[in-house]
């Protein structure tokens, strides 16, 4: 027989309700054996220890707004399991709190509110339920966690959090975090999920399927979406997808690398790495970079402000420019921003794409994006032939001779 709501009786006067919220004080101390607490249109405010075992199960249910329907606080949450059951309106976290079971999701959704829920480490410790309507999301932050042991995983998707993983070798004790908030790609954001992998020992080869819901597209169309990765947690690449399911919701990939790193789903990009010099920057082999030894690059691409239009990363910022070293440079000084353009291999005229970059001593032109040092990327932007041009504001523009093919 299930016994209710009779611990709020048992933790008295260190538990209260009071005007709808389950309070736990400091140096409270609440232990749950067997019972169903039902917070109905309740919000519990933990500020000591709230410990349950042995099937216990909390319930968050009811109509009431979000933040009268909370779980956790600033003390210690440990659940055995939790269901979300909210007929209007959602539930969200008030701390980090620790499912040692299940999380059923009933009815609602679950706002994550910047924090952590840890599932148990037994590999059948899952979220259950979870669906189109009625789904854990975190767009301020915070992230589910789930660590589980994977040696040989065979289509395992540890903790049901929507990552199934393949590989013939042992990762050891592997933590695995889904999170929200969406991730800046090339200039655009990626769909409201991203998964972080972080095994105990590398990998050869990895299968990986993406699983997402529709809610979380973040406006990106889905035809168009691809897997992007980030193993240095730093640069993002771009995944060439093996299959893509528009009915089921996953996007699946063969990686031939660690399964380590930031994993998400983006728009398709087309990568470009030109190399030009400058008339009177260059000397001996590098051009010189008076003007940011002299900090007089901006940190806001210039040509949206001299009317060039079209420009997908227009009025793009980065914190600093690196000083340079003048008539002294090396490599990786940078010597300005330029304005690279894919042009209509029908048509050179036609601009197809365009993108603000900045241009290193050493020739290479690279993203905006001045701490990853990578290829310009163009959103969007189908694989093809294409002539490439490069314009600077002091310089007159040059364009390829030929097309390029770029295959992705």
């Amino acid at each position: 027989m299930e016994r209710y709501i009779l611990i709020l009786i048992a933790c008295l006067p260190l538990c209260l309700i009071a005007q709808n919220q389950m309070i736990v004080v400091s140096g409270g101390h609440v232990v749950m054996e067997d019972e169903q607490l039902v917070l109905f249109n309740t919000n519990m405010d933990n500020s000591g220890t709230v410990q349950a075992s042995n099937n216990a199960r909390v319930v968050v249910t009811g109509i009431a707004s979000k933040s009268n329907s909370g779980v956790g606080g600033s003390g210690s949450t440990q659940l055995q399991d939790l269901e979300i059951s909210k007929t209007s309106n959602s539930a969200q976290l008030n701390g980090n709190i620790t499912v040692l079971d299940d999380v059923y999701m009933t009815q609602g959704n679950f706002d994550l509110n910047t924090y952590d829920l840890t599932l148990g480490t037994d590999p059948s410790s899952e979220i259950r339920g979870e669906n189109e309507n009625r789904r854990i999301y975190g767009p301020n932050g915070g992230e589910i966690v789930k660590v589980q042991t994977l040696n040989a995983p065979s289509s395992v998707n540890p903790g049901s959090l929507g990552l199934r993983i393949t590989t013939p070798d042992n990762l050891g004790s592997t933590t695995i975090r889904r999170g929200h908030v969406p991730q800046m790609l090339v200039g655009e954001e990626s769909i409201e999920r991203y998964f972080n992998v972080t095994p105990t020992m590398p990998s050869s080869s990895v299968d990986l399927t993406f699983f997402y819901f529709d809610a979380e597209l973040n406006g990106l169309p889905e035809e168009e979406l691809t897997l992007w990765q980030t193993p240095t947690l730093a640069n993002w690449f771009r995944q060439t997808p093996t299959g893509h399911n528009t009915t089921s919701d996953f996007v699946y990939h063969a990686l031939n690398t660690n399964a380590r790193g930031d994993i998400t789903l983006g728009k398709d990009a087309l990568f470009v790495q030109p190399k030009i010099f400058l008339q009177g920057a260059y000397s001996g082999g590098l051009m010189k970079s008076n003007l940011s030894a002299n900090s007089l690059v901006p940190t806001t691409e210039p040509f949206a402000a001299l009317g060039y239009a079209g420009i997908q990363n227009a009025s793009e910022s980065i914190p600093v420019i690196p000083a340079g070293g003048g008539n002294t440079p090396v490599a990786t000084d940078i010597v300005d921003w330029v304005l690279v353009e894919l042009r209509s291999s029908a048509d050179p005229s036609t601009v197809v794409a365009t993108r603000a970059a900045l241009l290193q001593s050493d020739g290479n032109v690279i993203d905006a994006d001045l701490l990853n040092r990578k290829a310009v990327g163009f959103i969007g932007v189908a694989a093809g032939d294409y002539y490439v041009a490069v314009r600077h504001r002091n310089h007159l523009g040059v364009m390829s001779k030929t097309t390029i093919n770029f295959p992705n």
